[in-house]
């Protein structure tokens, strides 16, 4: 017996379908390289983000600790200024005091004709 082979052919297409097939096909190729491309500079501006969120959080702990470190220098600065008032205003204040009574000695003397000097107890 003898067995006959089925052979089948596709449908034939014309030569403008297969130009017009193979044009699609690189239309395809052309958009899938377009989109390749997208996807790789996404994930470069992707680590560009990154990278200026790590900086920027730097750059947010230097600034916290510049604030800190600003207010330490003031609160310092702000007793020495105290410090320096208070001991300018103790040495007026001794000043003053010798000035006191040195004039208290001149009017004495003035008035008495003679040199007296009194020592003021405080």
């Amino acid at each position: 017996m003898a067995v006959a082979a089925a052979t089948t052919t596709g449908p034939t297409l014309s030569l403008s379908e297969t130009n017009n097939l193979q044009k699609r096909q690189e239309e395809v190729e052309e958009v899938k390289v377009i989109m390749i491309d997208n996807m790789n500079k996404a994930n470069e501006r992707k680590d560009k983000l990154r990278d200026a969120e790590e900086r920027a959080e730097k750059l947010q702990q230097s600034a916290k600790v510049f604030e800190k470190t600003t207010r330490t220098i003031k609160q310092q600065k702000k007793k020495e200024y105290q410090r320096y008032r208070w001991l300018r205003c103790s040495k007026d204040d001794k000043n003053d005091k010798a000035a006191e009574e040195e004039k208290n000695t001149r009017d004495i003397d003035g008035f008495l004709g003679v040199s007296v000097q009194i020592v003021v107890v405080s």
